[in-house]
């Protein structure tokens, strides 16, 4: 075989060979690229899955919330059906205000029945301070003026003095036991007195209220005589 042969085979397999490299770089491009999109789309997929996740979330919470909020129409239609069952202005609303009233009425007049009681003690604790303060003052006396007696007086007036004295000292604590009574009644009648007050007010306002129902009560009446009366004239013409 000439040389000429063997550089034309030569010049094959280098091509052969080159073609080969070339093929395996391409492939070898061709995986990676494949590799990097694999990898993208299993980004991809985790991100979808993250926002089903989040959206799935957010689904459950809107029907919590829808949930709830149905919850509260329906209680304020059972609400508005409880308060279309009795309007403001009807007869057992009325009623109702009237014993609400008669309720506060007698709570006030015992308060003031207990204030009078309460006054009348007073009084009374008054009046019993004061006899003891006269009594502690004639029991004082002799003591101040017969305190240098000499010790050849008599025994009686010795147990006179001694007997003045003890009076003198059951006086004291009757007074301050009686001072502190007074205060504590008068602290009572204080408290009552606010009470009393807060009564009145809400009384007032309970009859002022129910005032206004009588007279939304009679509005209404008087409308519907005029429509009944309206009816019947509309039906005989």
């Amino acid at each position: 075989m000439s040389a000429e042969f063997w550089m034309v085979v030569g010049a094959a397999a280098a091509a052969g060979l080159f073609f080969c490299g070339h093929l395996w770089r391409q492939a070898a491009g061709r995986a990676n690229e494949l590799e990097s999109k694999l990898a993208d789309q299993i980004d991809r997929a985790k991100q979808f899955a993250a926002d089903l996740s989040k959206e799935s979330q957010t689904r459950k919470r809107l029907s919590e919330e829808l949930a709830t909020f149905r919850n509260r129409a329906d209680k304020v239609k059972r609400r508005k059906a409880k308060t279309t069952d009795q309007p403001l202005g009807t007869s057992a609303r009325i009623r109702d205000h009237e014993a609400e009233a008669e309720r506060f009425r007698l709570e006030r007049d015992s308060a003031v029945s207990e204030r009078d009681v309460l006054s009348d003690a007073i009084s009374d604790l008054e009046s019993q301070l004061a006899k003891s303060a006269q009594a502690l003052e004639r029991a004082t006396a002799p003591s101040i003026t017969s305190s240098p007696m000499p010790t050849s007086e008599p025994s009686g007036e010795e147990s006179a003095l001694r007997k003045a004295q003890d009076e003198l000292v059951s006086s004291r604590e009757r007074v301050v036991n009686l001072e502190e009574e007074l205060e504590i009644g008068r602290l009572a009648e204080a408290r009552i007195r606010k009470r009393m007050s807060n009564q009145e007010i809400l009384y007032a306002s309970v009859r002022a209220e129910l005032e206004v129902k009588k007279d939304r009560l009679r509005t209404q009446e008087e409308q519907i005589q005029r429509l009944q009366a309206l009816k019947v004239a509309v039906i005989d013409s």
